[in-house]
Protein backbone atom coordinates (compact mmCIF):
# COMPACT_ATOMS: atom_id res chain seq x y z
CA UNK A 1 0.00 0.00 0.00
CA UNK A 2 1.39 3.40 -0.95
CA UNK A 3 2.67 6.10 1.65
CA UNK A 4 0.13 8.90 2.51
CA UNK A 5 1.27 12.19 1.65
CA UNK A 6 0.71 14.69 4.25
CA UNK A 7 0.30 18.59 3.26
CA UNK A 8 2.39 21.22 4.08
CA UNK A 9 1.51 22.67 7.40
CA UNK A 10 3.08 25.78 6.65
CA UNK A 11 1.18 26.73 3.06
CA UNK A 12 -1.65 25.80 4.39
CA UNK A 13 -1.53 28.05 7.56
CA UNK A 14 -0.50 30.72 5.14
CA UNK A 15 -3.02 30.66 3.14
CA UNK A 16 -5.37 30.62 5.57
CA UNK A 17 -3.98 33.93 7.42
CA UNK A 18 -4.27 35.61 3.40
CA UNK A 19 -7.31 34.48 3.10
CA UNK A 20 -8.73 35.58 6.42
CA UNK A 21 -6.74 39.27 6.16
CA UNK A 22 -8.81 39.69 2.68
CA UNK A 23 -11.99 38.96 4.36
CA UNK A 24 -11.08 41.69 7.04
CA UNK A 25 -9.62 43.84 3.73
CA UNK A 26 -13.13 43.52 2.58
CA UNK A 27 -15.39 44.09 5.42
CA UNK A 28 -12.91 46.97 5.99
CA UNK A 29 -13.79 48.61 3.06
CA UNK A 30 -17.26 47.70 2.45
CA UNK A 31 -18.74 47.93 6.04
CA UNK A 32 -19.49 51.68 5.61
CA UNK A 33 -21.34 51.23 2.46
CA UNK A 34 -23.70 49.08 3.88
CA UNK A 35 -24.20 50.67 6.89
CA UNK A 36 -24.80 54.05 4.72
CA UNK A 37 -27.28 51.76 2.72
CA UNK A 38 -28.67 50.76 6.07
CA UNK A 39 -28.49 46.85 5.34
CA UNK A 40 -27.85 44.83 8.71
CA UNK A 41 -25.30 42.36 6.93
CA UNK A 42 -22.67 43.47 4.34
CA UNK A 43 -23.17 41.83 1.26
CA UNK A 44 -19.59 42.09 -0.04
CA UNK A 45 -18.13 40.24 2.87
CA UNK A 46 -20.63 37.79 2.15
CA UNK A 47 -20.30 37.17 -1.12
CA UNK A 48 -16.24 37.13 -0.55
CA UNK A 49 -17.00 34.62 2.24
CA UNK A 50 -18.90 32.24 0.47
CA UNK A 51 -16.34 32.73 -1.99
CA UNK A 52 -13.49 31.87 0.53
CA UNK A 53 -15.52 28.59 1.54
CA UNK A 54 -15.62 27.32 -2.27
CA UNK A 55 -11.96 28.12 -2.64
CA UNK A 56 -11.01 26.24 0.81
CA UNK A 57 -13.12 23.25 -0.16
CA UNK A 58 -12.04 22.72 -3.32
CA UNK A 59 -8.38 23.03 -1.97
CA UNK A 60 -9.54 20.29 1.01
CA UNK A 61 -10.52 18.18 -1.94
CA UNK A 62 -7.38 18.63 -4.13
CA UNK A 63 -5.16 17.95 -1.21
CA UNK A 64 -6.29 14.05 -1.45
CA UNK A 65 -4.96 13.79 -4.80
CA UNK A 66 -1.33 12.27 -5.57
CA UNK A 67 0.41 15.61 -7.64
CA UNK A 68 2.19 12.68 -9.77
CA UNK A 69 -1.17 12.33 -11.81
CA UNK A 70 -1.10 15.41 -13.08
CA UNK A 71 2.81 14.99 -14.48
CA UNK A 72 0.69 12.73 -17.55
CA UNK A 73 1.24 14.31 -20.89
CA UNK A 74 -3.23 14.31 -21.09
CA UNK A 75 -3.71 16.09 -18.33
CA UNK A 76 -0.80 18.70 -18.76
CA UNK A 77 -2.43 19.29 -22.38
CA UNK A 78 -5.90 19.46 -20.80
CA UNK A 79 -4.92 22.04 -18.41
CA UNK A 80 -3.01 23.85 -20.63
CA UNK A 81 -5.79 23.95 -22.90
CA UNK A 82 -8.16 24.82 -20.79
CA UNK A 83 -6.12 28.01 -19.41
CA UNK A 84 -5.49 29.08 -22.78
CA UNK A 85 -9.31 28.90 -23.67
CA UNK A 86 -10.00 31.31 -20.14
CA UNK A 87 -7.55 33.85 -21.47
CA UNK A 88 -9.05 33.71 -25.17
CA UNK A 89 -12.29 34.30 -24.02
CA UNK A 90 -11.86 37.07 -21.41
CA UNK A 91 -9.60 38.75 -24.37
CA UNK A 92 -12.22 38.64 -26.51
CA UNK A 93 -14.94 39.83 -24.03
CA UNK A 94 -12.86 42.41 -23.35
CA UNK A 95 -12.45 43.46 -26.89
CA UNK A 96 -16.03 43.07 -27.32
CA UNK A 97 -17.03 45.67 -24.76
CA UNK A 98 -14.55 48.26 -26.40
CA UNK A 99 -16.20 48.11 -29.96
CA UNK A 100 -19.57 48.63 -28.00
CA UNK A 101 -17.72 51.48 -26.85
CA UNK A 102 -16.53 52.94 -29.81
CA UNK A 103 -19.67 52.03 -31.66
CA UNK A 104 -21.46 54.51 -28.70
CA UNK A 105 -23.83 51.62 -27.74
CA UNK A 106 -22.55 50.83 -24.24
CA UNK A 107 -24.85 53.62 -22.98
CA UNK A 108 -27.68 51.55 -24.44
CA UNK A 109 -26.49 48.50 -22.53
CA UNK A 110 -25.85 49.91 -19.59
CA UNK A 111 -29.49 51.48 -19.01
CA UNK A 112 -30.93 48.08 -19.87
CA UNK A 113 -32.30 45.92 -16.95
CA UNK A 114 -29.61 43.70 -17.19
CA UNK A 115 -26.76 43.78 -14.41
CA UNK A 116 -23.41 44.02 -14.93
CA UNK A 117 -22.29 40.58 -14.47
CA UNK A 118 -25.20 39.46 -16.95
CA UNK A 119 -23.71 41.49 -20.04
CA UNK A 120 -20.25 40.52 -19.42
CA UNK A 121 -21.56 36.70 -18.89
CA UNK A 122 -23.58 37.27 -22.36
CA UNK A 123 -20.51 38.67 -23.74
CA UNK A 124 -18.56 35.59 -22.67
CA UNK A 125 -20.55 32.47 -23.21
CA UNK A 126 -20.79 32.51 -26.98
CA UNK A 127 -16.70 33.08 -27.14
CA UNK A 128 -16.41 30.07 -24.25
CA UNK A 129 -18.58 27.96 -26.55
CA UNK A 130 -16.93 28.52 -29.71
CA UNK A 131 -13.70 27.84 -28.42
CA UNK A 132 -14.74 24.81 -26.58
CA UNK A 133 -16.02 23.61 -29.70
CA UNK A 134 -12.85 24.37 -32.04
CA UNK A 135 -10.96 22.56 -29.06
CA UNK A 136 -13.30 19.59 -29.24
CA UNK A 137 -13.81 18.85 -33.60
CA UNK A 138 -10.28 20.51 -34.75
CA UNK A 139 -7.43 18.21 -34.30
CA UNK A 140 -4.94 18.78 -32.31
Amino acid sequence: MAKKLAFDRVLFTVVVLLVGLGLVMVYSASAPMARAEGRAVNPFLVRQAIAALVGFTAMLVLMHVDYRRYKDRRVVTAMIGGAILLLVCQLMTALAIVRERELGTLEQLLVSPLRPFELILGKTIPFAIIGLAARLWLPA
